[in-house]
């Protein structure tokens, strides 16, 4: 079990992860600073490391970075940054459903803001309205129902964004509402939002603002979502069609089974009762963003808050004609006053690289975060296929990193090995040993770094003794929050180690 020091370090971290940035393309109605314009050095916030002598099984020897002499250009601006010369580094971490619920990214986050500083939260997503899990510190509601694609569901006529995952609804006015509710000794207030949305025609314009009286504001879900069953539907259908699972469908309509009949109606996204208040009270605009109404693509703006706060309101406008749509691919909290790292977390359930490959709109929209480094999490859902083919995977990585180096650039780039797992919770799977093989080779072809996580917990079974130390689930394949952030301390020791040895 976790000594105490651990759990004490953890009474402040979640519960349940700039310089040279790019014009958004969008016009912006400028609006005064009422805030300070001096940028002020994040004090540093001293954090309870893990006693890592308490996993006899971890292999401390495994415990590097394999080709760190990639990561100089990074080393290099972290020391500019530690010495304040200058103001902001960036971090991208994309992944799958270990980053989604961001227990790992978001204890590697306050390890290394609470060492160099933070520049803010970083991108989130409104995932309750995308009806998926959200992480801990993340609550969004709206006054409408949203359609969502996530990468490995359908609503294909829907483009995949920075985050994985989109959502989109029509309507006269759309308010969207999200807040970070701060459970870190780290701040995360923040006074520049970064929305990634779409231009065009049809595209409603975002005003970022706030209530006289927000207090009254209660967030809520959004209205529930239904569907009457057609002759021929199935509730995988209707799961691939809402961008849900099947078991969902199944819980909010108190269904046992997978019979459904014509005429049936179900729930088919959850939610509670639709907020009527928003459109009672006065919003005070601060500032806006008018999309190009001749240019379909999507774009970033960036968009200034008077105060900075940890509840954003954003309302979207019909213009004249159109049909009233509103789409948000992602949205960035930052504080420009504060100097620091960006660490910015990107993950989806059940996603690969193949998915990832396909999302033109997320290539196009990842230089908007400028990236000093990116770390790569994944592979775990390509093990867990029956059928895993090695030289496919090897096109796809291949493919994935070529698109990086399209995308961004030269910049540093740090791959992580899957985690060591078990298949229907009880056999050894050799394809994870092929993937981490396939990924070390691939990384150095390329010149590019590799952290290795299956060798520092411990190697093929290490699983099992992380289990039997509750830092893993009972599918032996994800990890309880201790062992999230047992995995965070370890990466962070691991880049640290690096960083003094360079």
């Amino acid at each position: 079990m976790p000594g105490t020091g651990y759990f004490l370090g953890w009474l402040f971290m979640l519960l349940f992860n700039m310089t040279g940035v790019p014009e958004h393309n969008g016009t912006m109605a400028a609006t005064p600073a009422l805030i300070s314009t001096d940028t002020l050095k994040t004090p540093v916030i001293p954090v309870d490391t893990i006693n890592l002598d308490q996993y006899p099984f971890l292999s401390p020897s495994a415990n590097v970075l394999i080709n760190d002499s990639s990561l100089t250009s990074f080393f290099t601006k972290l020391e500019l940054l530690e010495h304040e010369q200058i103001p902001r580094l960036n971090i991208v971490h994309i992944g799958d459903s270990h980053v989604q619920a961001d227990w790992w990214t978001g204890f590697l986050r306050q390890r290394l803001q609470g060492q160099f500083g933070s520049a803010g939260r970083g991108l989130v997503f409104p995932f309750q309205l995308a009806d998926t899990n959200s992480p801990t510190d993340i609550r969004s509601s709206s006054n409408q129902s949203w359609e969502h694609r996530r990468s490995t569901f359908g609503n294909t006529h829907i483009p995949l964004g920075i985050s994985g995952m989109t959502i989109q609804t029509r309507g006269s006015q759309v308010w969207l509402d999200l807040e970070i509710r701060n459970d870190t000794l780290i701040d995360y207030s923040f006074d520049q939002v970064g929305l990634f949305g779409q231009s065009g025609p049809d595209f409603l314009n975002w005003q970022i603002g706030t209530f006289a009286r927000t207090d009254q504001i209660k967030m809520a879900p959004p209205p529930k979502r239904y569907h009457t069953v057609r002759s021929g539907d199935t509730l995988y259908g209707l799961a691939l069609k809402y961008g849900t699972r099947v078991n969902s469908i199944q819980r909010w309509n108190n269904m046992h089974g997978t019979m459904i009949r014509p005429g049936q109606r179900l729930v088919v996204g959850s939610g509670g009762q639709s907020i009527q208040t928003y459109d009672q009270q006065q919003f005070e605009v601060w500032d806006s963003v008018i999309w190009e109404s001749s240019l379909i693509r999507s774009q970033r703006a960036d968009l200034q808050m008077l105060q900075p706060g940890k509840r954003l309101l954003l309302r979207a406008s019909k213009r004249n004609g159109g049909s009233g749509l509103a789409r948000c691919y992602g949205i960035s909290l930052e504080n420009t006053h504060s100097h620091g790292i960006l660490y910015h977390a990107i993950g989806v359930n059940g996603v690969t690289y193949y998915h990832y490959n396909i999302a033109e709109e997320f290539w196009g929209q990842l230089p908007y975060l400028t990236p000093d480094l990116v770390i790569v999490s994944l592979g775990t859902n390509e093990a867990a296929i029956s059928n895993f083919r090695p030289q496919e995977f090897t096109v796809e990585v291949r493919r994935f990193l070529d698109k990086i180096r399209a995308s961004l650039g030269a910049v540093p780039v740090l791959l992580t090995t899957p985690a060591d797992a078990l298949k229907s919770r009880r056999y050894d799977n050799p394809a994870i040993l092929k993937i981490k093989d396939i990924l070390l080779e691939t990384a150095a072809e390329k010149d590019m770094a590799v952290w290795d996580l299956n060798g520092a917990m411990g190697g093929p079974g290490a699983i099992k003794q992380w289990r039997a130390h509750q830092l893993a689930a009972r599918d032996y394949l994800h990890f309880t929050k201790n062992g999230y952030s047992l995995q965070g301390e370890l990466l962070f020791r691991a880049l640290m180690r690096a960083y003094e040895q360079r």
